[in-house]
């Protein structure tokens, strides 16, 4: 499969591009509304996939764990203008995973132009000190658009 990955975080970008040299790499958050720039908090190593755009998360993975994080600016962009400004035709698959904003970014894509077959979402929270709860306000949503739950990972639904 070949298409578009967006990665906000600028350390994974050489890696992606080596290993998936056929796809478009962007550098850049997604968001519901465009904006120059929004700031980026990222942990190091095992702990990058706690990084995020919401200070609040970073705050509290700090806390919780006592790992301190950094920050940078990072472009964000809409869902709607990359298909539109890089063409892209029908859409296979989409991921999602962007630590907090998975539901307004849902929510922010018109279902009756883009109709993904298949979309995989975080739909987990979690952290050092709490147990795993499912984000059932995804799961509804997704519902509402027409899809159904195809598989479950715990971690991620497919739909």
């Amino acid at each position: 499969s070949r298409g578009v990955c967006i990665e906000p975080d600028i350390s994974l970008i050489s890696t992606l591009k080596q290993k998936r040299p056929g796809d478009l790499i962007l550098n850049l958050g997604i968001s519901t509304s465009v904006s120059a720039e929004a700031n980026f908090y990222f942990f190091d190593g095992i702990y990058s996939a706690w990084n995020t755009f919401s200070k609040e998360d970073a705050d509290q993975k700090m806390k919780e764990s006592g790992l301190a994080y950094r920050q940078t600016k990072v472009k964000l962009e809409t869902v709607e203008n990359i298909i539109n400004q890089y063409q892209l035709g029908h859409i296979n698959f989409i991921s999602l995973d962007v630590e907090g904003w998975d539901l307004p970014i849902l929510q922010s894509i018109d279902f009756s132009r883009i109709r993904p077959e298949m979309i995989c979402v975080e739909t987990i929270t979690f952290s050092l000190h709490n147990t795993m709860q499912k984000n059932a306000d995804i799961i509804n949503y997704m519902l509402t658009q027409g899809y159904k739950v195809y598989a479950d990972t715990n971690l991620n639904t497919l739909f």
